[in-house]
């Protein structure tokens, strides 16, 4: 008998549409339950109603940006693990993620699908 394993669940968020179909296609395709959020502040609210296996966060976005939300999850769900994929890891920014104890990875845009999903399996 085959036992039902549950999917990981994962939210993508960032303020592009173009950016979470590309992301939420490949982690769909994989397997893995996805939702999108295209704030930070919608990505707190998710993340507080749902549990998430894994968080995809942009850094620049409008209402709220990634940094924001990543200290606002870190204070209300610290066991949330995060995973930064952004065009915009400056070497303040890095030191920024490396102080939040629930980022578990970062990688600057653009990224592949192959390795995207590689860092993604490994956190998981």
């Amino acid at each position: 008998m085959v036992e039902n394993v549950p999917r990981k669940r994962i939210l993508v968020v960032d303020d592009e549409q173009l950016v979470t179909d590309y992301f939420k296609t490949i982690l769909e395709s994989n397997g893995y339950e996805v939702d999108v959020a295209y704030n930070g502040k919608e990505a707190y609210r998710m993340v507080n109603r749902k549990h998430y296996d894994l968080v995809h966060m942009d850094i620049r976005m409008p209402d709220w940006d990634g940094l924001d939300s990543i200290a606002a999850m870190g204070l209300t769900n610290p066991n949330v693990k995060i995973f930064v994929v952004s065009g915009v890891l400056t070497d303040d920014v890095i030191k920024e993620l490396e102080n939040e104890d629930n980022v578990k990875g970062w990688v600057e845009k653009p990224v592949g699908g192959e390795n995207y999903l590689r860092i993604v399996k490994s956190l998981l």
